[in-house]
């Protein structure tokens, strides 16, 4: 009767045990996904106005990952966004497309304000215009669309992404050897 008794008494353990580890594997799972999730954003549409100035932009960039933009730039309405997270000497490629009827001005700078891409930075009254140069060193690159006449836009950036972070080699080890430390005593639990 007594050994029933630790069986059980094993065995409840045994499923606790198990419970925990399916617990502690879920919202490691569950975080992982919601990090790579809110990592990148893809698209971003402009439900709020954009900066109007380039410090504002700077001090506000778009998540990493964002490689179209859908703005509005109406009439005496200047969008300033930053694209952050790109590979620092990389080449980038950012097309603006004004859509509907509207003409728009698009330039392309630094953070510190100055012009970058070919050609020159700077295209003024154009429906759509392409800029290609390298990524500064930062990783950061700072779009303008403006008034002339105002319309919607579409600005569609090609960069490589800086990578992500990884951690350390004695960090992943450590948590590697947990991992297998629990999967033993797990193993060694099921056969008792």
């Amino acid at each position: 009767m007594n050994s029933d008794n630790n069986m059980n008494s094993d065995n409840k353990t045994t499923v606790r045990s198990q419970k925990n580890m399916k617990r502690l594997m879920r919202g490691l799972l569950a975080g992982t996904c919601l990090t790579a999730a809110s990592a990148y954003a893809g698209t971003v549409n402009e439900t709020t106005d954009f900066s109007n100035t380039l410090a504002g932009a700077v001090a506000s960039p778009l998540v990493a990952g964002t490689t179209i933009v859908n703005g509005d730039a109406s009439i005496f309405d200047d969008d300033f966004f930053d694209f952050a997270g790109l590979l620092p000497g990389g080449a980038f490629t950012l097309n603006f497309v004004a859509n509907a009827n509207g003409v728009l001005n698009f330039e392309v700078f630094n953070t510190s304000g100055i012009h970058l891409g070919t050609p020159a930075g700077q295209a003024t009254a154009v429906t759509s215009f392409t800029f290609s140069g390298t990524v500064p060193g930062n990783g950061q690159l700072v779009a303008f669309a403006g008034h002339s006449e105002g319309s919607t836009y579409t600005a569609t950036l090609t960069a490589a992404q800086a990578s992500a972070a990884t951690p350390e080699p004695a960090s992943a080890a450590l948590a590697g050897l947990g991992l297998a430390t629990a999967s033993l005593l797990g193993a060694r639990r099921r056969r008792k």
